[in-house]
């Protein structure tokens, strides 16, 4: 049936465990939640796997298999995903109705109604959000949009304050103003008596700019909050929080990356996107949730954007970011080591899913975010373009042919740019983290860098004399006393780091050359991308057979609480009345 693929392929890959469904056992029968029983088996409408339903006592729901699709049964308070169905209406997510107007990844709602600063915030809080932030440009024309124009004389109350500061103006989340729409004059200067109690509002005569008041006085105001549940596109994980979440890298399909990788590849999902970036405690809360459902993945770590690639030893997010406005570091974290990236990962075990930092260039599962609204498409592979000679290894991403000599044919440090340029190649350079990432990917024992420690600036530069543009030192790596003064690849847990070693021991080598252009088209097909889900609204499916909706609910949940949920989306858990119901479903 139509999208059958894509639906297993979703409770198979995405959920990675069972989802109940609207089925219940009642007076030794089995029935739907609208009280009808499954329909006769020759019609395919009853589905339960071989040796199902049992007839365990208690055992009374029944969920979707995350393997084979069929049918089992268990208790009902055991913790599990579950799939909600409705009715195709398309979803309001940000309720229009009562007048909440959608912008970007956020919906906006203009109150006239006169409250001092901190009981309008308040008032926003009540309604899961917070005062206006009007952190760009292109977010002021939402102020025309949602004032009435009979209002235009009073002052709007947005969310920015100095109450928390006597030195600065900042945003209800705590972030800094970065681009700023003050009328002349403003904000007042050496307000001594004043400081920490300066509020500002957004005059609709004055072209909405910006001026301070006591936070006491009474204005009108504007709230924010994310778009509700449904926002993300389906497979998507929707906390709203802003954002859509997904893993990946561990399962065959995708697999584990390193940090620059990850990050790249999130980048080609869709516009916006990362590696995720927990800029506030929502999104923290979002990144436990996740951790809830990673945590039986078989994966001990996940990466998220933290990196210091831009400035040592300073944690950024992969949008440069900082991290001072919100951080959520475990006790625990390891140290940042000098002259390498440095890159963040959360454990899955715990409950608190705090940032850790690490290795960048060995292989993790990742967390990738991209905007509410903006559908996901398939990566294509990197096209297979280059190709080397026999007992070659070919790089498609840079095009380049790398020699790694076995554990047999190694060489002292001053054999090896002989030992390479018999292959009609050079000693392998490590220019970027593309360089790294292929040849951490291939190294299996310590091997020689072409690496030499110069006494006159206390510094290590190529064998060619030039210095390294990009580095990826071991703990404490750099030390050359002993006459440590080559540079050898790091094996074991950071595989591919550099260290400093004699120059008398013999190690494997890794020689680099140019590769050739192949003759033949290169493949760039991607998987088929996922249904169009406009007809239910982003983060539903659509079942064009069947005129329903259905939302895969990643949250572990009991039977009734996973029911309560799918009330909460206007939807109930799914029932399968139909071939093109159960057809779509698995």
């Amino acid at each position: 049936m139509i999208f059958q693929d894509t639906i297993q392929a979703i409770v198979t890959g995405t959920l990675h465990q069972q989802a109940y469904l609207g089925l219940i056992k009642e007076d030794g029968k089995w029935k739907w939640i609208d009280g009808s029983e499954p329909g006769p088996e020759e019609e395919d409408i009853v589905d339960w796997q071989d040796g199902y339903p049992n007839e365990e006592e208690g055992a009374d729901c029944a969920y979707i298999g995350a393997t084979m699709g069929g049918w089992l049964n268990s208790g009902c308070e055991g913790k599990k995903r579950s799939i909600c169905k409705r009715r195709n209406d398309v979803y309001d997510m940000c309720d229009i109705d009562n007048n909440w107007h959608p912008y970007d990844s956020h919906c906006y709602k203009y109150y006239a109604e006169s409250r001092d600063w901190y009981a309008a915030n308040e008032a926003c809080i009540r309604e899961n959000g917070h005062l206006i932030m009007l952190e760009t440009e292109s977010k002021y024309h939402i102020l025309s949009e949602v004032i009435e124009c009979t209002d235009y004389e009073r002052g709007i109350w947005i969310g920015l304050s100095d109450r928390n500061t006597s030195e600065s103006y900042k945003w209800v989340d705590g972030s800094t103003v970065s681009t700023a729409n003050w009328v002349d004059g403003q904000p007042p200067e050496d307000d001594e008596n004043n400081a920490g109690d300066h509020c500002v509002e957004s005059s609709p005569i004055e072209s909405f700019k910006w001026r301070t008041d006591r936070c006491s006085a009474e204005n009108n105001y504007i709230c924010q909050r994310a778009q509700s549940n449904g926002t993300c596109y389906p497979g998507w994980l929707d906390y709203s929080s802003g954002a859509c979440y997904q893993m990946f890298g561990d399962s065959d399909v995708i697999p584990a990356m390193t940090w620059s990788d990850a990050d790249k590849y999130c980048g080609k999902i869709a516009e916006g996107g990362m590696l995720a970036k927990i800029s506030d405690s929502t999104k923290q809360e979002a990144l436990k949730k996740i951790r809830e459902i990673v945590e039986d993945s078989g994966f001990d770590k996940y990466r998220i954007g933290l990196v210091d690639k831009w400035t040592d030893n300073t944690m950024q997010w992969s949008d440069q970011t900082p991290t001072d406005r919100y951080n959520y570091w475990g006790d625990t974290d390891v140290d940042n080591v000098d002259d390498r990236w440095d890159c963040g990962y959360f454990r899955t075990s715990g409950n608190e899913a705090k940032w850790r930092i690490g290795y960048c260039f060995d292989k993790m599962p990742f967390v990738c975010e991209i905007p509410v609204h903006r559908d996901p498409t398939d990566v294509a592979p990197v096209p297979e373009q280059w190709e080397c000679q026999e007992g070659w290894l070919v790089d498609q991403v840079k095009g380049n042919c790398y020699y790694l000599s076995d554990d047999e044919d190694i060489v002292k440090y001053d054999q090896l740019s002989s030992k390479c340029s018999s292959l009609d190649a050079e000693p392998a350079i490590i220019e970027d983290e593309d360089d790294q990432t292929f040849v951490s990917d291939i190294i299996r024992t310590k091997t020689y860098l072409p690496l030499e420690y110069d006494s006159n600036c206390q510094c290590f530069h190529w064998y060619d004399g030039k210095s390294p543009s990009f580095e990826n030192w071991d703990v404490n790596g750099q030390e050359h006393e002993n006459d440590n003064r080559v540079a050898y690849l790091v094996d074991g847990d950071r595989i591919g780091s550099w260290a400093a070693g004699h120059p008398s021991k013999e190690r494997p080598y890794l020689c680099k050359k140019s590769a050739i252009k192949t003759t033949s088209p290169p493949s760039t097909a991607a998987p088929p991308t996922p249904p169009n889900s406009e007809e239910c609204g982003s983060g539903w499916y659509h079942d064009p057979m069947g005129g329903s909706c259905y939302l895969i609910n990643h949250d572990k949940l009991t039977w009734e609480e996973a029911r309560e949920n799918c009330k909460d989306v206007d939807a109930d858990l799914a029932s399968i009345t139909g071939t093109n119901d159960q057809s779509y479903i698995t």
